[in-house]
């Protein structure tokens, strides 16, 4: 790496720098099975009685490659504007050997409003900085060699001609890496003597092109082949704002409120009908998820529902047309929900009375979808095991039993398998723990020194103590969550 700076006419600053990285990663394995061991060995394979049985050895070996340059500089005029420019050339074997170099850029403008004479005039501005960034990075994290064809010994297939392979990889040539163009705008402030600070961030990123599996015409025996296909965009707002109502040194007094804030929204595009055999197989396999143009990548794919007909018992569904049908059809999946959040953040606060200290944090969300599997597993597709093991209570009581009736699930006399409707999406609104810090550092007093103590503390955390939400569904048996709480009393002598 090569380094430049120099300060001119005392108000030009310009720093610079050369980087160049060459790097090879590789890993060899090699794996046998031993079996039959004497009691009492600690299993050294030289007192195995034999192989494992129809047993073979397995072994592999990767070689990873990447070669990059880059040129990054910074420019600042009197510490009012500032200009960054960063351009990287990265080459990888993780692509296809006719794309293996790409060019990456980023370019950044920074304006320090509070170094301008005007702002100095007003004393309640500590400092507001306005940026705007527009950049282009890159994604390598999908396979070594993506662009060689792997095969594979096979220990079964034998003939006139010697031993069989499979393919297990063909490779793309063409394969590019995933690039994200990002264009963001920020203020950054503190006002008031620092007594209220945060930032305001606003961006986009494009992804584009992205990588996805495409499974090829099964003629070929060709699964998951590595395509350049499509983008994904993301809109964004993101906020973070602390106050401090009480800031008193001299007393040892200091108070704050905290508030973060984020919104985003997604896209996919130019996907066209490529991707028809993944979202078949994305049906197939009961998936909320699907890859078409124009909808979020955080969008629920499952067929309109229009709830229990009171009559009947029966399940009512909207066709793509418009049509009330007891039947379903995978043909009628359509976009249903997003379990993106109309917002989402962190409330906190925190306070110190001298040796006083509190602490909460609270994280919250408000709005986006959520679909509850706990209704659909445990209420109307549940199996005969969990009959007996966990089912949930609105089984019984919420199910639809005579004529007339208003119920959210549908007579226990349908046996059908019931399929992903929207019925059970639900709107999802939560606010829980975040973080809780109690604690008490004593003053030095004659009662410490005659303990011949010299500091002493107590203190009490907690996590995940509190939950709220709009959506009753499992939490801890599928995947189990912890309420922590712990109290420490530290001393020094």
């Amino acid at each position: 790496m090569l380094t430049f700076y120099k300060t001119f006419a005392q108000k030009h600053q310009l720093n610079a720098n050369w980087r160049n990285t060459i790097a090879e990663n590789k890993n060899d394995a090699y794996t046998t099975v031993a079996e039959g061991f004497p009691a009492g060995n600690t299993g050294n394979p030289r007192f195995a009685y034999s192989y494992l049985l129809d047993g073979a050895p397995v072994a592999s070996s990767s070689t990873y490659r990447t070669v990059n340059t880059t040129l990054s500089a910074n420019y600042s005029y009197d510490n009012r504007y500032l200009f960054d420019v960063v351009y990287r050339l990265d080459g990888s074997t993780a692509y296809g050997s006719n794309k293996q170099f790409s060019p990456y850029y980023a370019v950044g403008l920074g304006w320090n409003i509070h170094k301008e004479a005007f702002a100095k005039k007003m004393p309640w501005i500590n400092s507001l900085r306005l940026t705007g960034n527009v950049g282009i990075t890159g994604n390598q994290n999908f396979a070594n060699i993506s662009s060689i064809s792997l095969y594979n010994y096979t220990s079964t297939n034998y003939n006139q001609f010697g031993q069989g392979v499979t393919l297990n990889m063909l490779g793309n040539p063409n394969l590019e890496p995933q690039k994200t163009q990002q264009i963001s705008t920020s203020l950054d402030f503190s006002l008031f003597n620092n007594r209220f600070t945060g930032y305001i961030n606003a961006y986009n990123k494009k992804t584009d092109p992205l990588i996805v599996p495409v499974d090829l015409p099964s003629s070929t025996g060709v699964f998951s082949y590595p395509y350049n296909i499509g983008s994904l965009t993301y809109k964004g707002l993101e906020t973070k704002l602390t106050m401090y109502p009480i800031y008193n040194l001299e007393k040892g007094i200091t108070w704050n409120i905290g508030l973060t804030a984020a919104s985003y929204k997604s896209q996919y595009d130019g996907f066209g009908d490529i991707l028809r055999t993944l979202n078949k197989q994305q049906e197939t396999s009961k998936s909320l998820v699907r890859y078409i143009d124009g909808n979020s990548a955080e969008a629920i794919w499952a067929t309109q529902s229009l709830g229990i007909d009171p009559t009947t018992g029966k399940e009512v569904f909207l066709t793509k047309d418009g049509q009330y049908t007891f039947d379903y059809s995978a043909a009628d999946v359509a976009n249903v929900g997003n379990t993106a959040p109309k917002v989402e953040g962190v409330i906190s606060t925190n306070l110190r009375i001298k040796g006083f200290t509190f602490g909460l944090g609270l994280r919250y969300r408000l709005g986006g979808d959520i679909f509850n599997t706990a209704l659909f597993d445990k209420v109307e597709n549940i199996n005969f095991t969990n009959i007996v093991n966990n089912q949930d209570k609105r089984a019984l009581y919420d199910r639809w039993q005579n004529p007339g009736d208003i119920a959210q699930f549908k007579a226990i006399s349908q046996t059908a398998t019931t399929p992903i409707s929207s019925r059970f999406v639900q709107s999802l609104n939560t606010l829980s723990s975040e973080t809780l810090n109690i604690g008490y550092l004593f003053d030095k007093g004659p009662w410490l020194q005659s303990m011949r103590l010299k500091t002493l503390s107590v203190n009490l955390m907690a996590n995940d103590f509190l939950y709220f939400s709009t959506v009753r569904r499992e939490r801890g048996i599928s995947y189990p969550y912890a309420r922590t709480f712990a109290f420490s009393f530290r001393a020094s002598f």
